[in-house]
């Protein structure tokens, strides 16, 4: 289906630059990362990352579209709580099941019929800590090449949101209604356009909080990618930034917000 036929609705905007933002950026998928050489100017600074949300004009239609993304943001938080302990879990499972292995035992065969067989979250691990040359099937290297420079560039992202301010703006029908200057230590500003009505002032305040969340979300999902590549990389018994380490932990949490996205339904 086109983007005409379905227009983007939640967007994060990476102002003044000409590098075209891959849509990794977001690794929780939450906002359709986009770029532009447009200065963004308030009190004559620049804000580092601008969450924009474009929403109907339609009362009920863009109700909806917010009770979707709020569900969306729900899910990746009880994702992201879940990570860590799965992780751990995972790690101690596929470390005896490789005793097992090498005398004789019977393997994987105890974690096929679970939830990170499943999802695939049980072979990540396995493959990364009895990891040798011919135990991917594809070129590995070009992907542990890709993994180090989405993170990367991820990480520069949280970079924007410590070290500038934010902008959150909320259109209906393409017109611009509200925006609010968000500084990292909590200071909140938020102009209005003449006329603004109730239905205006609450959508937009939705989006704050959501533009918030996602916030705290990126900030969490860079501890976890940094505590989850770590434990890979000692389970590994190699260092904590091993590029293969890093591309399993990456790779592992999108598995994890997977599997909770799909157990749980999306609002009417």
């Amino acid at each position: 289906m086109s983007t005409v036929d379905t227009p983007v609705v939640f967007q994060v905007v990476y102002p003044n630059t000409d590098i075209a933002a891959p849509s990794q950026m977001d690794l929780l998928a939450l906002w359709q990362p986009i770029s532009t050489e447009k200065s963004f100017s308030t009190g004559g600074e620049q804000p580092g990352l601008i969450f924009s949300a474009n929403l109907p004009e339609d009362p009920l239609a863009s109700a909806l579209l917010l009770n979707i993304h709020a569900q969306s943001l729900r899910q990746t938080d009880v994702a992201l709580t879940a990570t860590g302990p799965l992780l751990i879990q995972d790690l101690q499972r596929a470390s005896i099941d490789g005793v097992k292995q090498g005398s004789g035992g019977y393997g994987i065969g105890s974690v096929l019929d679970t939830p990170s067989a499943v999802y695939g979250r049980y072979d990540l691990v396995a493959q990364a800590i009895n990891y040798n040359a011919t135990s991917f099937s594809f070129d590995l290297q070009d992907e542990l090449t890709e993994a180090i420079e989405i993170v990367g560039r991820f990480a520069g992202s949280i970079h924007r949101l410590v070290n500038q301010f934010a902008l959150v703006e909320t259109s209906q029908g393409g017109q611009l209604r509200a925006r609010t200057r968000v500084d990292w230590l909590g200071d909140v500003h938020t102009w209005w356009a003449a006329g603004s009505m109730a239905s205006t002032t609450s959508d937009h305040r939705r989006v704050l909080a959501q533009a918030l969340a996602t916030r705290q979300a990126w900030l969490r999902l860079l501890t976890l990618l940094t505590a989850g590549a770590a434990k890979v990389g000692l389970a590994m018994a190699a260092g904590p930034f091993n590029p293969l380490a890093v591309w399993t932990a990456w790779k592992y949490v999108q598995k994890i917000i997977e599997q909770y996205r799909a157990l749980q339904p999306t609002p009417d």
